[in-house]
Parts: structure tokens; sequence; C-alpha cells
């Protein structure tokens, strides 16, 4: 069995971040999450790549259940809670495997001037 590539992260919280008040940003309840909205915040935040998006100027849009499509050879949609981020080019979905407490996969849109 093939093991996943681990992400760079950090085992340290951002000092000045409020982890509490992160928004759930998904219509409906949250019965998708197994933990709840500061945990998925924490756990990303902690990723290098999320990180680095947030301190070089990337608001925090929330936590909601982010799907994507999945490769070939399975079938249907990917679904992971996720923390959001967007700056002034992209938004980033950073969806956490809240079992495994890390960043699994990203979802990433451009984001359209005007």
């Amino acid at each position: 069995m093939e093991m996943p590539t681990l992400r760079p992260a950090t085992s340290a919280d951002l000092p000045d971040f409020d982890y509490a008040h992160v928004p759930v940003i998904s219509p409906g309840g949250t019965d998708w999450m197994t933990t709840n909205a500061s945990y998925v915040a924490r756990t990303a935040l902690r990723d290098e790549a999320a990180r680095a998006m947030y301190l070089d100027g990337g608001t925090v849009k929330g936590v909601l259940l982010s799907c994507h499509p999945t490769p070939f050879p399975s079938s249907g949609d990917g679904c992971a809670p996720a923390l959001r981020i967007a700056n002034e080019t992209a938004v980033v979905d950073f969806l956490v495997d809240e079992e495994e407490g890390r960043v699994v996969s990203t979802v990433t849109g451009i984001r359209g001037g005007a």
C-alpha cells in the first residue's frame, strides 16, 4: 500500500489568530464535521502553504464542506471540511482530515478581476 506524501506542517499555533471565532460558511448544519470549526482552522493553519498564504495577506473566509471531483478510477466527489483563505488572485480551500489532524489536499479557484 502506497503511503501518502505528507505536506509540510508546523506544530505551533499562530499567536494572534482568533481560532474560536472562525465562522462556518457552508449552508445548513455542521453534521459533516466530526470536530469543530476551530479545530479545522487550527489544523489548516499549521500547514505551511496555508500559513504562508495567510501571513502574506490572505483573508480567512471560514470553514466549509469543500467538494471536488476525484481522479479516475474513483467516481463522485471527494468532500472534506476545509479552511478557505482568499487573496487578490486566488481562493484556496485547505481540506483537513480531522482524524489524521492534517491538510490532505487543496482546491484552488482563481479570483476574477473587475
